[in-house]
């Protein structure tokens, strides 16, 4: 691998599994902001057949031999890489907890890099630097039921869990050893209060804790259940977020794409963050629609060329910003954003006809315009996953209704009654 021109190196570590939709939008915007892809990820990645990935790496889907992979791979090109950008979060949370390679490697300083090793771990060094739900980590479950007979409501979460399996419900004593027990009785957990309110996503661009982007939305629709992961998504326009931003970025010191999810308590009005991700979210290609320019800040990020000289490096043009959708003045949350494929996706496997409507003429749903019409690669590799889906729902038939927060007016609060985790 040798630098594509004079200058700071534009190349750009992904580290991804076989899922598209976590590196996709990343990706493309990578690739807009001038860096060149190193994409590292299991042959059954579409993003592997990419005209906007430069070199593919074959990288293992266990999480050990992955981390070992990644950690041989960065050696070797560490002077040529100028970021690296992680879509595994196991991945990412194992070489932060070996806590014995560079910090440009897990994005993060040595000093805060075992914190992003778990959720566990993180909740007890975030105290009292980010606002946080009222809650602890336990080791035992006499404690924990103590603590929810005391505080009620609570939420139960466990390491080593994602997309929403490692989060349960719980009111009573006998909850909290069910959930313990269903959770595979883990050595330590999180139980926090339940706050009533929406909870979203933010998505961030950070250079060693300053905030170079942010981007806020929250989940319209989710795959599996009401913690799952979503494949639709609502924009949030919250000023109130500007403060817990700054939170993150300073606390942690991240450089690179990271996120967070919140969650809005309706009660006192405030924000509170409830996850931390040392890697990229699924929402950076709300931002283009929200009017954030991602594709700039990374540009800052990497110090790379600007639009005119990187067209006549590249031999192709810099796409031009995303329209946004049409804003209804009287509501906190605009337009939908359906990701492509994991929404149709879920429209096949559900049946769920009022989910199909977005994607029908005359929709305010920001859909059609998410398929990668330009990059027929990455179009045919979805396009056959997407066949292998069908024919699976077919096969085994299920409904799941979709759950949508409802969209209160501004003068009554910033979030719905529903809390989508």
């Amino acid at each position: 691998m040798s630098q594509m021109w004079n200058g700071p190196s534009n190349w750009v570590l992904v580290v991804a599994d076989e899922s598209v939709y976590l590196p996709q939008a990343p990706i493309r915007l990578l690739w807009e902001a001038g860096a060149r892809v190193v994409l590292m990820a299991p042959p059954g990645q579409p993003m592997r057949w990419s005209r906007y990935v430069s070199r593919r790496e074959s990288l293992a889907i266990d999480t050990a031999t992955a981390a070992e992979q990644i950690a041989a791979f960065y050696a070797r090109h560490q002077d040529e890489l100028a970021l690296v950008v992680h879509c595994r979060e196991d991945v990412a949370q194992l070489l932060a907890e070996q806590g014995d390679h560079p910090s440009q490697l897990t994005c993060i300083p040595q000093e805060t890099a075992a914190a992003c090793s778990s959720k566990t771990q993180f909740r007890r060094w975030a105290q009292g630097r980010i606002d946080l739900p009222q809650g602890s980590v336990f080791r035992d479950i006499a404690s924990a039921q103590a603590w929810v007979h005391h505080h009620g409501k609570s939420m139960l979460k466990v390491d080593g869990a994602q997309g929403g399996t490692g989060v349960r419900m719980v009111s009573t004593a006998a909850d909290v050893l069910a959930a313990w027990n269903g959770l595979l009785r883990p050595a330590e957990f999180i139980v926090e209060e339940f706050l009533p309110g929406v909870s979203g996503v933010t998505e961030l661009v950070l250079d060693h804790g300053r905030v170079l982007a942010s981007c806020s939305s929250f989940k319209a629709v989710t795959t599996h259940g009401p913690f799952g992961p979503s494949c639709a998504r609502h924009i949030a326009r919250m000023p109130e977020m500007a403060g817990l931003v700054e939170q993150v970025a300073s606390a942690t010191g991240y450089r690179g794409l990271c996120g967070f999810d919140w969650i809005w308590n309706e009660r006192t009005r405030s924000l509170h963050l409830i996850e931390f991700h040392p890697r990229t979210p699924s929402g950076f290609g709300v931002a283009a629609h929200a009017g954030v320019d991602v594709v700039q800040a990374l540009r800052t990020l990497l110090g790379t060329s600007d639009p005119a000289e990187l067209t006549s490096q590249q031999g192709r043009a810099v796409r031009p910003s995303l329209p946004l959708p049409a804003v209804n003045s009287q509501r906190v949350f605009d337009g939908v954003y359906c990701y492509f494929p994991l929404h149709m996706a879920y429209i096949l496997r559900t049946r769920d006809g009022q989910q199909l409507r977005c994607w029908l003429p005359g929709s305010n749903a920001v859909s059609w315009a998410n398929v990668p019409w330009d990059d027929p690669g990455q179009l045919a590799a979805i396009a056959l996953k997407g066949a292998r889906t069908f024919y699976h729902s077919l096969r085994h038939p299920t409904r799941q209704p979709a759950l949508t927060p409802s969209q209160p007016d501004v003068a009554s609060s910033h979030a719905g009654q529903s809390r989508a985790a």
